[in-house]
């Protein structure tokens, strides 16, 4: 995965779970210039990161980070630990991962987190998945939307033990992340939804990644469908 800056290319590295030895480029995001002669940490403890997107206004990065899957038949650890929404203001800041899920310390690893970590900005509801994130910069939808963020959910894997649960599926769906004018994130609702078909074990289609086209429409990808959908607005 990776996402272009002004200067910089950004790409997420992978991670090993609850492992303290792994090479300092996993669990990190890393930016090279774009012939590849400088490469660097620029984010640390980022556990699974799917999209990143740059501030319109500000420049900051905003990336998303799904959390661990913990014990599913346990019903104290099933609903936690939560995804993320994440800010990074500058190089070098630590997201937690492998010591903090979301604000929960690893539990085989214990309170030996380094100082410093910035906690996420929205914790989404465990298992939701949130995968691509795109700020809306085109002109088709309400001003309200403008300088915001779309975010795909992918939705709870059909692996879990959950069928017949509606209520423990979570995700499948387009969510909005407001921001005010100094790019701070302030709230977070569904934009559209109507993916899902019934039950976790019945995905149709799932959303992956979203694209704001020259003409200002939505575009969002189904990795499920294999179908890429068009959003537009006509007015009210």
């Amino acid at each position: 995965m990776n996402a272009v800056g002004t200067r910089w290319s950004f790409l997420v590295g992978e991670h090993t779970a609850n492992d303290l030895n792994d090479r300092p480029v996993f669990s990190s995001i890393v930016r090279m210039s774009p012939m590849g002669e400088e490469v660097e940490i620029f984010a640390d403890g980022v556990r699974n990161s799917m999209g990143m997107a740059f501030h319109p206004v500000t420049g900051d990065l905003w990336f998303t980070d799904n959390g661990p899957s913990w014990p599913f038949e346990h019903p104290e650890t099933y609903d936690i630990p939560a995804d993320e929404l994440n800010r990074a203001t500058q190089p070098g800041q630590h997201f937690g991962f492998p010591y903090i899920h979301a604000s929960l310390p690893d539990p085989l690893i214990g309170n030996i987190a380094p100082e410093g970590i910035v906690g996420p900005a929205h914790e989404f509801q465990a298992h939701t998945a949130p995968l691509g994130i795109k700020f809306y910069t085109g002109t088709m939808f309400p001003e309200e939307y403008r300088n915001q963020a779309f975010i795909a959910e992918h939705g709870t894997e059909a692996t879990t033990p959950v069928f017949g649960v509606r209520s423990r599926v979570h995700g499948d769906r387009i969510t909005l992340a407001r921001f005010d004018e100094a790019g701070d994130f302030v709230s977070y609702e569904t934009f559209a939804t109507g993916f899902m078909r019934d039950l976790n074990s019945n995905y149709n289609r799932r959303p992956v990644d979203l694209a704001v086209m020259p003409d200002g429409a939505l575009l969002v990808s189904d990795d499920q469908a294999q179908t890429i959908y068009r959003i537009s607005h006509t007015g009210n």
